[in-house]
């Protein structure tokens, strides 16, 4: 089972993370690939993952689309990513290389404009070590 697990906060509702195990990185890589490759804007395809929101982690949707800049909406469980072609190349590259070595540095992706949001979500991609330090490093323990 691939894990890929993503929650805002916990210091500021502007920064969304996203952690990743091998197989779950592997499972984003090959979507962006994917999704990259195609011609127009407007493509998107959808990742199975979890969410981890109010003390609880959640079956959830990751959306990702084509798209001329970076945009993020979340709802219903679904967090959708709309990724300009040079955010889904430091995508591939990020995620290569943690394929390769086993971590992200740096842990920072990329920041998307959010509706009604003054300024930019920052997106952080993490290594996913267990539910019990998603849980501890979020500030509820």
């Amino acid at each position: 089972m691939s894990m890929i697990v993503f929650n805002f906060g916990p210091l500021s509702k502007n920064e969304l993370t996203i952690r990743f195990d091998a197989k779950g990185a592997a499972k984003f890589l090959s979507a962006i690939a994917d999704i990259s490759k195609g011609e127009g804007e407007g493509e998107s395809i959808i990742i199975d993952c979890f969410q981890y929101s109010r003390r609880t982690i959640v079956a959830a949707r990751i959306e990702i689309k084509k798209e001329d800049k970076e945009r993020l909406e979340m709802s219903d469980g679904r967090l959708a990513l709309g990724m300009s072609d040079e955010a889904f190349e430091y995508a591939e590259f990020l995620l290569e290389k943690f394929i390769k070595i086993g971590g992200f540095s740096p842990s920072e992706f990329y920041g998307f404009s959010r509706k009604n949001r003054k300024c930019d979500t920052q997106v952080f991609f993490v290594k996913f070590s267990s539910n019990e330090l998603v849980i501890s490093s979020n500030g509820i323990n």
